[in-house]
């Protein structure tokens, strides 16, 4: 992509200029993009010059609906460089997981298998999707709870398996757990699926549906047949993206697997409708839920992605990864801070998961809070402190943070 689409020189945004693109409230200090994320000055724009539209010529823009629906879509497809008509596009992660799980062709001989580190949402929306199929649920421990740093690949991943069986139709996952701060290694999950995969009919193939939020805008990854077959992400946070958008990509067999739930809108789809004929559209597009949206934002997800571009996937990768690095090697030199995350790059991510000796975590967010430091508490059954670093992270925030930190022992 040319990096003039997202940035006016010829050249790649420098940290420094990519901070400035933030309006961010400069006597704060921001350790909490996983959550929500400001919106950079392109996005800004963006939501400016389709708000304008839609004010001034609402009847033209809803003639322009999928015309900018699909601009959104191939820009999405080249950060993720798969096809535009594999992606369905939400409104957040708790959308695509309910809408992937709770549409899955299931049975109440069926089994769906679950890592015990998933968020609320894709915990949840298992539950409906067992109410309404009957399948089985079965849920696998990948680590210890209370000593996530020491998790290992190779445990993780036959921890997970070793709950696979002849009924096993899904596999749930998150890639990046926002409990703990430990990233999966999910490539060698999904060629070990795909080698289990390998003596079984279509309709009993594992699928791997993957909530990787937390690894949207942080890792460097691209989206193809084998990787997985949902990954289903909001793109509000670290991505920094309009708030209320959301991503499903679905493989090719995943897609075969699923029925739309919510009508899909768009002149082609109401054509068929009024003629009787049957929706042939990619799959992608008929899962994308109709009716209708904060446009607006919805539109400025292209430029999202363009922004993200013109820096560099494996740039803010880098960046962000030895960010995290730094935080937890002065973490673990302190003798009342319990680090939780792995110090091992490949077993984490933007995400630093830590306990303060005498602190409860809602507390020392409040305690750091006063002192200007915009931090998050853990909302899991075994709560914890978190840092989280994005685009507009910089080693003086995290010296900051931990400063607070130093000062509670």
């Amino acid at each position: 992509m040319n990096s003039k689409r997202g940035n006016p020189s010829d050249r790649p945004y420098s940290w420094p200029e990519v901070r400035r693109q933030f309006r961010l409230a400069p006597h704060l200090v921001h350790l909490a993009p996983m959550l929500f994320a400001s919106h950079p000055r392109p996005v800004r724009r963006a939501l400016s010059r389709y708000r304008r539209i839609l004010d001034r010529n609402p009847k033209r823009a809803h003639d322009d609906l999928e015309i900018n629906d699909v601009r959104v879509l191939c820009r999405a497809a080249s950060y993720f460089g798969c096809s535009p008509n594999q992606i369905a596009l939400t409104d957040s992660t708790t959308m695509g997981l309910g809408l992937v799980l709770t549409s899955l062709d299931l049975d109440e001989n069926d089994e769906i298998l679950q890592s015990e580190h998933g968020h609320y949402s894709s915990d949840a929306s298992i539950r409906y999707a067992l109410d309404r199929s009957r399948a089985k649920r079965f849920e696998k421990a990948l680590y210890d709870h209370h000593a996530p740093m020491d998790a290992s690949a190779d445990v993780m991943v036959n921890q997970l398996l070793s709950g696979v069986s002849d009924a096993t139709r899904v596999v749930v996952v998150t890639w990046v757990h926002s409990s703990t701060g430990v990233k999966l290694p999910l490539s060698t999950i999904a060629q070990r699926i795909t080698h289990l995969n390998q003596d079984r009919a279509a309709e009993q193939k594992i699928l791997l549906v993957v909530d990787g939020v937390h690894a949207l805008g942080v890792e460097d990854f691209n989206l193809q047949e084998g990787s997985c077959d949902f990954f289903i992400a909001g793109c509000h946070k670290t991505l920094c993206g309009p708030r209320g958008t959301g991503i499903i990509w679905g493989s090719e067999a995943g897609w075969k697997r699923v029925r739309p739930t919510i009508p899909p809108f768009g002149a082609e789809r109401i054509e068929c409708w009024r003629k009787g004929l049957v929706d042939s559209a990619a799959i992608g597009r008929r899962m994308t839920p109709g009716g209708y949206h904060s446009y607006e934002y919805r539109w400025a997800l292209a430029d999202t992605f363009d922004f993200q571009l013109a820096i560099g996937k494996q740039r803010i990768q880098h960046r962000i990864h030895r960010l995290a690095q730094f935080c937890k090697r002065k973490l673990a030199e302190m003798p009342h801070v319990e680090l939780l995350t792995p110090m091992s790059q490949d077993l984490s991510s933007g995400i630093v998961c830590f306990n303060v000796n005498g602190w409860d975590p809602n507390e020392l967010e409040t305690e750091l809070s006063r002192n200007g430091v915009i931090a998050s508490a853990s909302p899991y059954k075994n709560p914890c402190m978190r840092f989280s670093f994005g685009l507009y992270t910089n080693r003086r925030d995290i010296r900051a943070g931990l400063s607070v930190i130093e000062s509670l022992g």
